[in-house]
């Protein structure tokens, strides 16, 4: 509160406090902020472990000659958005995206993956989620699968296959 004097008269000013209000605003957020990271081109395999939320746009090309494309190791529940080209390398059982950890894919229909012995394999969880707009495929058994007690849902609006050699 703040007090002015002029000539007759005293005038009493209420102010509030901007900066604490601000940041009991922030504090209060009902929902978690996440950073996003955007995976670029690659010729080896990669292991995402440092976010929950990952992008790789149309025009990205990530390929392996040694098991899995990209191995999905992030803070659970994890989010991941596919644009691009992903291809695994021909050996026994890999795929072109591995998750170790729950989460949720949304290939677009610029999205390509390609796996040997899986498209997308999901390890862990039971509440996964994926959503195909483009292709998955995989070399030898299954575009998409679930293992060690892992399950989920599997929205398709693309295509799911397996290409023989």
């Amino acid at each position: 509160m703040c007090r002015q004097r002029n000539n007759k008269h005293i005038y009493v000013i209420n102010t509030v406090p901007v900066r604490p209000l601000a940041a009991a605003i922030l504090i209060g957020l009902p929902f978690p902020l996440h950073a996003l990271t955007v995976i670029t081109s690659s010729d080896t395999s990669q292991t995402l472990s440092t976010d929950s939320v990952y992008q790789i746009e149309a025009g990205t090309v990530i390929t392996t000659t040694y098991q899995n494309a990209i191995n999905v190791d992030g803070i659970a529940p994890v989010t991941m958005t596919n644009g691009g080209s992903i291809t695994s390398s021909v050996d026994n059982l890999a795929a072109a995206v591995r998750f170790n950890v729950p989460g949720t894919l949304s290939n677009l229909s610029s999205g390509r993956l390609l796996g040997n012995t899986f498209g997308v394999v999901f390890t862990s969880g039971d509440n996964n989620a994926l959503s195909n707009q483009g292709d998955i495929s995989a070399r030898t058994s299954h575009a998409v699968a679930y293992q060690s007690g892992a399950g989920g849902v599997v929205d398709n609006f693309g295509t799911l296959k397996v290409v023989r050699r």
